[in-house]
């Protein structure tokens, strides 16, 4: 949320000194970031669905590792999960299966494309957080914003003097939808930060040139 990619590798590695499982909600990195549970040391993942992967909503994934299929246990059987081994066994036979196969046509294209997908993520959304930058009060939530490119398609920012909820709904009202994150959202981030809100700008390959321009418009008619 934070235009910050975590450590994984590093933290599996401490978790895995005493013992413990590492689990990872990719939402918002898989389809644009490689997620690898092997090389990165992760034993449970999860992703939604939609996001950067771009499938339907109302379907997820789910990854475990042979030591988290050997230490978690698996809800009570079906007659689906009941007839499965290793991951399938979290499987329900309760599912729709028009999202399942539209979610695997998703796969299927996204697999060989993700690191075109985040290169080009990457320089919109460095795009976005120069042009964000000539909004008077505005200040980038990452270091060296300023003089960095973008390491994530999620560019989080501040506007002196402005409730990032406000900031959102008249945004809204102009057809423009950013997040407006609460602490509860991510209580150990904000607490870092020192925040209780921020306002949140996901790139996704639909955002153009004009876009930005419109979203950089709109917030200077807000502030003004």
């Amino acid at each position: 949320m934070r235009d910050a990619i975590q450590p994984i590798a590093a933290i599996a590695a401490l978790a895995q000194t005493v013992g413990a499982l590492v689990a990872v909600d990719a939402s918002q990195s898989i389809g644009w970031l490689a997620v690898d549970m092997g090389v990165q040391g992760i034993d449970i993942v999860t992703a939604s669905g939609r996001k950067y992967l771009q499938g339907p909503r109302g379907v997820a994934l789910l990854g475990l590792s042979a030591r988290a299929q050997e230490r978690l246990r698996p809800p009570p059987p079906d007659d689906y999960s009941v007839r499965q081994r290793d991951a399938l066994r979290w499987e329900s036979a309760e599912y729709s299966y028009a999202n399942r196969l539209g979610f695997g046509a998703v796969l299927d294209l996204r697999v060989d494309h993700v690191s075109a997908l985040g290169a080009e993520l990457i320089a919109t959304a460095t795009r976005l957080e120069q042009a964000l930058l000539t909004v008077p009060g505005l200040r980038l939530l990452r270091p060296n914003a300023d003089t960095t490119p973008a390491i994530a398609p999620l560019v989080a920012f501040e506007i002196a003097g402005h409730e990032p909820g406000d900031v959102q709904r008249a945004l809204h009202g102009e057809g423009i939808n950013i997040a407006a994150n609460q602490a509860s959202y991510a209580p150990y981030l904000f607490a870092a930060l020192g925040r209780q809100a921020l306002l949140r700008a996901s790139v996704h390959q639909e955002i153009g040139e004009g876009e930005i321009e419109r979203l950089v418009a709109a917030l200077k008619r807000g502030i003004a």
